[in-house]
């Protein structure tokens, strides 16, 4: 079930970058602001998507161990950041909050790295497949 729940978000993610200019410049008319930080904001969403439906997978295979315990507390911080990415996706530019964004996004950005690096780090090292 996790696997489908993540395919609707990377699913509803592409579909957002496929539509992200006409918010930019919904924004940037209503505003007078630059609107670059929703595509970027999008950009994380669909990369989030992409690792959390891809880790699921991995996941559900990996044989029991404390390197998957920490790897799955790790997903959960990743499906929280990605649910918040949402909400910035749902609403309308009228409200959307761009300094809360634009300070948000580099910080998601890093922890999917960081998640990135220790899933091929630990992962590969010490999780074993069923």
């Amino acid at each position: 079930m996790c696997v489908q729940n993540q395919k609707q978000t990377l699913d509803f993610a592409k579909k957002q970058l496929e539509n992200i200019t006409a918010k930019i410049t919904e924004y940037e008319t209503l505003h007078k602001l630059d609107g670059s930080f929703i595509k970027e904001c999008a950009l994380t969403l669909a990369r989030y998507s992409e690792f959390l439906m891809n880790s699921h997978i991995f996941m559900f295979f990996a044989k029991p161990c404390q390197a998957k315990d920490l790897l799955q507390l790790q997903q959960k911080q990743l499906l929280d950041n990605e649910q918040q990415l949402n909400t910035f996706l749902e609403q309308s530019v009228e409200s959307l909050d761009s300094n809360q964004i634009i300070h948000v996004i580099p910080l998601y950005q890093r922890q999917l790295d960081n998640a990135l690096k220790q899933f091929s780090d630990v992962g590969a090292e010490n999780i074993q497949l069923i």
